[in-house]
């Protein structure tokens, strides 16, 4: 069995190479420390890697959503993509969800959260905000310096375009929340601030604040970790 203390170490500096800004070539040297070698660097990462796929809450062809990639209009009419769950059965209008991926775009898990949410009466849209850049590549690394690289203020008013498509969308009750984890927890409070009364909900996992400044624009409901 792994020596918990080696595991915690591992955990620490993989949750940092793969939340924050360290490049791989330093995430690695650092592993490879911590494990004696670069071989057993490898197989301490693939112990406590995440899987996805394995993790996923509902499956993609769950018998109780319509679930499929979709294409929207960004700010300036340029093209977005997303992917879009839809409850089969609901009793009436149900409210959208936007669902804001981490560092890494648009991945397994965050179709899987809008599938959650599908599946308790929402419509959950996990938009790629990587769309105008080309959308999510297979490589994680070259998806986080894509994010890196992206314009923050357009990038949001992207999300705000999207807010308001679907708080206006007349198959829907005109109630919009966004959820968001890492990355996707700054532009969660982003858009809070951005989107004034049209956005009924926010709730960030471990993203920063807005400057207080700016949260004095923030109209919805709020649910911060």
């Amino acid at each position: 069995m792994m020596n918990e203390e080696l595991k915690a170490r591992a955990i620490a500096l993989h949750d940092r190479f793969t939340h924050g800004a360290q490049d791989r070539r330093a995430f690695m040297a650092d592993m490879t420390r911590l494990a004696g070698s670069a071989a057993a660097a490898q197989i301490l990462i693939a112990s406590i890697a995440a899987d996805p796929a394995a993790a996923a809450m509902i499956a993609e062809d769950d018998k109780r959503l319509n679930a499929k990639m979709v294409h929207l209009k960004g700010a300036n009419g340029h093209r977005l993509f997303g992917y879009m769950a839809i409850p089969k059965k609901h009793k009436k209008k149900p409210a959208a969800v936007i669902v804001v991926h981490e560092n890494r775009g648009l991945q397994p898990y965050t179709r899987d959260v809008a599938r959650r949410l599908a599946v308790a009466g929402f419509v959950g849209l996990a938009v790629d905000f990587l769309a105008p850049a080309g959308g999510t590549p297979a490589d994680e690394d070259k998806a986080r310096q894509m994010i890196g690289a992206l314009d923050l203020s357009a990038a949001t008013a992207d999300g705000v375009a999207v807010v308001n498509f679907l708080a206006s969308d007349k198959l829907l009750n005109g109630k919009v929340g966004v959820v968001g984890f890492c990355w996707g927890g700054a532009m969660a409070n982003r858009l809070a601030v951005a989107s004034g009364p049209a956005l009924a909900a926010a709730c960030a996992y471990y993203g920063p604040p807005p400057p207080p400044s700016e949260a004095v624009k923030v109209k919805s409901a709020l649910m911060l970790h």
